[in-house]
């Protein structure tokens, strides 16, 4: 792997798993390319990360098992907003109506949202906790809320890689065995059977990268995940046999701009599928039950209709107010006394007052009359601003904090 990160160049670091499924074992472990280099004995296995879209599976997991749709639902990629939480697709656009498994394969946002304000932020995390994740969230005291979906908490690699070799295991979650003599321990529910299946037959489906072409023929279901700021790159991804994690990133958490889950770390995740021995090939949509659920429950749910009062965002044509500063795409340079940078001021107009400001998705506190509004950053990097008006109208900036 030293090779492949000097490859990604940019001071980029590689961590991995790889799973053997029938015991959970761990046929390889690697924390960082460069031990003997910066901040080389850093394990980025056990490393707190922001997992990015790679949570996503699990949420239409348990969609599928609260019968809320079928992967030939149709669900609706369109601009929506909850509160002051509008969450929008990587490349900045809206796709309609699509189904399901368009919506997971191609890691549209905004379904996901939906579908996880469906089946609630407290169930995904409970779920999750009783597999045995640890689930690190801002504050200590902060409930599971929807940019759960999209990579707000943090979460190793290591179970990242037991939940995805749960999927493997029939939606059964089980602790990884790294050593050889390690207790054998019972299996947490991630999902029912069925749907386990079903997800396995959607992100098998899911394109290979660009330029990637797998020498050794493999059913393999993969999901990529970006965090904010492009600070970590992700791909997990699994077979029959075997399921592999890959995480790029710096391991000082600065960010690395185009550097993202598809076109990093999925080629990686590729290439050790191809290093491993062969195995039947036994394709994963086929296998018995997949399609249980969606022929009991397919007819009645055609289209996807969220039951909660979600907001679009294009029935309401008045102007969103602005932010003035820092404007989009601005490169903001603070003053820094020891390790803490000095506050940024956020400044907007337009639209309704008063203002409700978030950054990277986490809401700011109301600042006192009269008083400017500011955030105090914890680190360079790029952020994502957005402020909401009287009337629920809200507007995002990204910016570079040096």
């Amino acid at each position: 792997m030293e090779r492949e990160a000097r490859f990604l160049g940019d001071h980029a670091n590689v961590s991995l798993l790889v799973i053997n499924n029938s015991d959970r074992s761990v046929l390889a472990y690697l924390g960082g390319s460069d031990y003997f280099g910066p901040a080389g004995m850093v394990d980025m296995v056990r490393a707190v990360r922001s997992p990015g879209s790679t949570l996503k599976p699990f949420i239409y997991g348990l969609a599928f098992d609260l019968g809320v749709l079928t992967p030939d639902t149709l669900v609706e990629d369109r601009p929506v907003r909850f509160g002051d939480y509008a969450p929008a697709d990587f490349d900045g656009a809206f796709h309609g109506a699509v189904s399901a498994r368009e919506a997971l394969q191609q890691s549209y946002n905004a379904p996901a949202v939906q579908l996880l304000n469906e089946v609630g932020p407290g169930r995904l995390a409970a779920t999750l906790r009783l597999a045995g994740v640890h689930l690190k969230f801002p504050h200590r005291h902060w409930a599971p809320a929807l940019p759960l979906a999209l990579g707000g908490v943090g979460i190793t690699l290591r179970d990242l890689a037991m939940l995805y070799s749960g999927l493997a295991g029939d939606g059964r979650a089980t602790p990884l065995r790294v050593l050889q003599d390690s207790a054998v321990v019972s299996a947490s529910p991630l999902m029912t059977q069925a749907s386990a299946h079903m997800i396995a037959g959607i992100l098998h489906g899911t394109p290979v990268p660009d330029g990637v072409a797998p020498a050794v023929r493999r059913a393999i279901a993969y999901k990529t995940g970006t965090s904010y700021g492009f600070r970590d790159a992700l791909a997990l991804g699994y077979s029959g046999r075997y399921t592999v994690a890959v995480w790029v990133g710096r391991t000082d958490g600065s960010p690395r701009p185009g550097s993202y889950g598809r076109n990093t770390a999925a080629p990686l995740l590729f290439h050790i599928f191809d290093l491993l021995p062969p195995e039947p090939i036994l394709p994963i949509a086929a296998q018995p039950n997949a399609g249980g659920l969606a022929r009991r429950v397919g007819a009645a749910l055609k289209r996807f209709i969220p039951s909660a009062d979600v907001v679009s965002t294009a029935a309401n044509r008045e102007s969103p107010p602005r932010i003035t500063f820092p404007p989009n795409g601005a490169h903001v340079v603070l003053a820094q006394d020891g390790s803490s940078f000095a506050p940024l001021a956020l400044e907007a107009m337009g639209g309704v007052p008063p203002y409700r400001w978030a950054v990277n998705g986490q809401p700011l506190a109301p600042a006192p009359i009269g008083a400017p509004t500011a955030w105090m950053p914890d680190g360079p990097g790029f952020v994502r601003i957005s402020v909401t008006d009287h009337h629920h109208k809200s507007i995002t900036a990204e910016v570079w904090i040096e």
